[in-house]
């Protein structure tokens, strides 16, 4: 899993790579969840946890609107029809 900047502090793309093909045809979606951890240099203890689910067939989603000099924990999980896949987890800075 890749966090790509596109030159603005606010905005990123996530891509992940297409899972093994015993998985892909069970996939129904994926869930990306992201939370702030820290801002501008401190804990971010109030900070909510924000998802959106991304069809099947994609392998990337835009997360906007982030906040500046923060730190985001990012999670994308396939979501098979038996639900027993695990997450992949990336950590983002944004400037």
């Amino acid at each position: 899993m890749k966090a790509i900047n596109h030159g603005s502090p606010t905005d990123i793309t996530i891509t992940w790579d297409t899972p093994r093909d015993e998985v892909l045809q069970q996939l129904t979606h994926y869930h990306v969840t992201y939370e702030a951890i820290n801002m501008a240099g401190q804990n971010a203890t109030n900070s909510s946890l924000s998802s959106v689910n991304v069809s099947a067939a994609s392998q990337h989603v835009s997360l906007k609107d982030l906040a500046t000099y923060s730190t985001y924990e990012i999670t994308v999980k396939p979501v098979t029809r038996d639900d027993k896949m695990r997450n992949k987890k990336v950590i983002f800075a944004s400037i």
